[in-house]
């Protein structure tokens, strides 16, 4: 599966399957880690049911945005040393803030001009899009 056929199921999964922030982007990422290593259903599930617990700024308080707790989950699949771990989900957490201008979910949603909900998901979206397209570089590297 090429990158843009993976955010783009990822985004239909945010958008269509009620998939969180933190869950679409452990779904598009366990796709881009797939590419190099075997992933099973099992793991699938189980990301997705550990993940769902970090949408909406953490378990909907609206605190760490779920992209980062998200891709903390994801990496921690592929990643054993902490260090750069860490260091991973800093460059995640350093492009949401570049992006929405703040790593805090209630601050990135409050930037939105239509506060509705399906508005607020649509701009999730497309920050969805972002960060993994900058992620699929990421993983790579762990890989090389």
């Amino acid at each position: 599966m090429n990158k843009q056929e993976i955010i783009d199921l990822s985004m239909n999964k945010m958008l269509n399957e009620n998939y969180s922030c933190a869950q679409a982007i452990v779904f598009g990422m366990l796709k881009i880690i797939e590419r190099y290593q075997p992933i099973s259903t099992k793991k699938y599930i189980e990301y997705n049911q550990i993940a769902s617990a970090f949408g909406g700024g953490i378990g909907g308080l609206r605190q760490t945005c779920g992209f980062i707790a998200g891709s903390g989950v994801a990496y921690s699949l592929i990643i054993e040393d902490n260090d750069l771990l860490r260091s991973k989900i800093a460059e995640v957490s350093a492009l949401v803030e570049n992006i929405s201008g703040s790593w805090q979910c209630e601050k990135i949603i409050a930037n939105y001009p239509d506060q509705s909900k399906p508005a607020r998901k649509q701009e999730c979206v497309k920050m969805l899009a972002v960060l993994l397209d900058s992620i699929d570089a990421s993983i790579k590297d762990v890989f090389n």
